[in-house]
């Protein structure tokens, strides 16, 4: 909606406020960031006013524990997540309860419970966390796997609109129910080579 009606439009439709959005920031915003060791380059770069109205974010170079707080928590409206030319790197400031973020993991806990719909891995990841995507139930699409060694427990539990996800060669662990409740998977193929898969998978 036009920028200066945005909070009419939310106040007279609240039932979908947190889908409105300013038409500046409703189409993609492409950035590229050197983290920073103790504040959010992300914020730094888009502007603490105008995080919470990005709807599609495409992020190269890297990022730490700052961006991901900001991406989990304060980009509220966020539905499309391009990391592809992306690298996390490690940072001990906790984006979530218990994580911070380490080289090369997409990491536990990140994105869980977000509105979410469709993420493109960075191509340098070897690790999804453990809850990474836990109950996020509009999440559609999750692609640029290869070269993911291990997916942790619970990892995209409750995606309950999932309908596919292409598993690499690469991949030898997934971790307990980490596709449980995923209720629109009509199928996974577990690639060959997977040594380690826990119950309930």
């Amino acid at each position: 909606v036009p920028n200066n009606a945005v909070e009419a439009y939310r106040a007279a439709w609240t039932s979908y406020s947190d889908i409105i959005v300013g038409n500046s920031y409703a189409n993609l915003v492409e950035v590229t960031l050197d983290a920073l060791p103790s504040s959010s380059a992300l914020a730094a770069e888009i502007g603490e006013a105008n995080l919470g109205d990005v709807v599609k974010l495409k992020v190269s170079g890297t990022i730490n524990s700052y961006d991901m707080m900001v991406i989990r928590n304060k980009m509220t409206r966020l539905r499309e997540l391009d990391l592809e030319d992306a690298t996390i790197v490690a940072n001990d400031y906790e984006y979530y309860q218990g994580w911070h973020s380490e080289d090369n993991v997409f990491g536990g806990s990140f994105l869980r419970g977000t509105k979410i719909r469709s993420v493109v891995l960075p191509t340098t990841v070897t690790s999804i966390g453990s809850y990474a995507f836990y109950s996020c139930s509009n999440l559609r699409s999750v692609s640029n796997l290869d070269g993911v060694t291990s997916i942790g427990a619970y990892a995209f539990n409750g995606c309950s609109n999932l309908p596919s996800i292409d598993l690499p060669s690469s991949l030898n662990y997934i971790g307990n129910w980490a596709f449980g409740d995923c209720s629109s998977l009509t199928s996974i193929i577990i690639p060959e080579g997977v040594t380690t898969i826990n119950e309930r998978t």
